[in-house]
């Protein structure tokens, strides 16, 4: 739901398992990386959207963000009201 290729400079290739450019001589980490950074917060994000009171917000903190990949997918994971 969040498409790799929205997030990266080349289109040519964005779902090989490598880093890619996003411009400015800085890159994308590959998606692996990703994985492994949503599975291990995945726990996490999935308790605290789930207690989260009504009307409060989760706030999470990505710091050196890059394309705002990761971010968009932790969007996802704690937003309930997106897969509604």
């Amino acid at each position: 739901k969040v498409d790799r290729a929205n997030y990266i400079y080349h289109k040519t290739s964005p779902y090989t398992d490598a880093p890619s450019p996003i411009g400015y001589g800085q890159t994308i980490s590959a998606p692996h990386m990703h994985a492994h950074v949503l599975e291990e917060l995945l726990p996490t994000l999935i308790s605290a959207a789930s207690s989260k009171e009504e009307g409060k917000q989760i706030s999470i903190l990505d710091v050196g963000c890059g394309s705002g990949y990761l971010t968009a997918c932790f969007g996802r994971i704690v937003d309930r009201k997106i897969d509604s």
